[in-house]
């Protein structure tokens, strides 16, 4: 007896999973609500994978900006010393997501200074190895420079000693 798939009223020989292949490729791709390939988003009409929280990738992250974008539950001590003006919610919130992007902005500009501190000091500490660096070669070659002038001196010694035992012969 040959397997059928197994969608009702379906009459196709079965390929695999329990369904036809027409069957089939529509559970791979997702469209077959009987028994999903993957766990999907929660979110209506998105057939993407799960993420995260029960959404897929991308109504993951613009949930969790939502989120991050909320008006603090305690304001900062700061606002609570200025005077209080009766200001719109709306306006209230714009104004929060200001500053917020104001403090990233500031906050960005730090991390950037810090980081052109370090490449100097970095800068200066190459460059002091490597004068360190060329003091030693320097250094270096005036020692053989001396070496090879002793040495030269050495020579003529020995060759003015032969040049007088020469003479004393002679």
């Amino acid at each position: 007896m040959e397997k059928r798939c197994r969608i009702e009223g379906c009459k196709r020989p079965y390929r695999a999973k329990g369904y036809c292949n027409v069957h089939f490729r529509k559970w791979r791709r997702g469209q077959l609500d009987a028994r999903r390939r993957y766990k999907s988003c929660g979110e209506e009409g998105c057939t993407k994978p799960m993420f995260s929280k029960g959404m897929c990738e991308q109504h993951y992250s613009a949930w969790s900006a939502s989120r991050k974008a909320q008006v603090p539950k305690e304001a900062p001590a700061v606002a609570e010393a200025q005077p209080k003006e009766e200001i719109p919610a709306k306006a209230a919130e714009g104004e929060v997501k200001e500053a917020k992007a104001e403090e990233k902005k500031e906050a960005k500009e730090e991390v950037k200074e810090k980081a052109k501190e370090e490449v100097k000091k970095e800068v200066k500490e190459e460059k002091k190895e490597k004068a360190k660096e060329e003091v030693k070669k320097e250094a270096k070659e005036e020692k053989k420079e001396e070496k090879k002038a002793k040495k030269k001196a050495k020579e003529e010694k020995e060759e003015a000693k032969e040049s007088k035992t020469k003479e004393a012969e002679s």
